[in-house]
């Protein structure tokens, strides 16, 4: 399971720079891969890796990263 705060972090620096890639890696497959990889058969995620992490504020930050905000 991915820290999603980072996850999070990760998509607002590529947006904020229009990145494409990161590393030569392209940034959303790979951050996708790792959200749909560890989403609960109810649709949430229930782990964080990260303090003060919960089940719906690991949603949001996945949420956050999927949207491309």
């Amino acid at each position: 399971m991915a820290n999603l705060y980072f996850l999070w972090s990760v998509e607002r620096v590529a947006m904020l720079f229009d990145l494409k890639t990161i590393n030569g890696k392209d940034w959303y497959p790979w951050g996708a891969q790792i959200l749909l990889q560890s989403q609960s058969l109810e649709g949430d995620w229930a782990d964080g890796q990260y303090t003060g992490a919960s089940p719906p504020t690991n949603t949001c930050f996945a949420l956050l990263f999927l949207q491309r905000s």
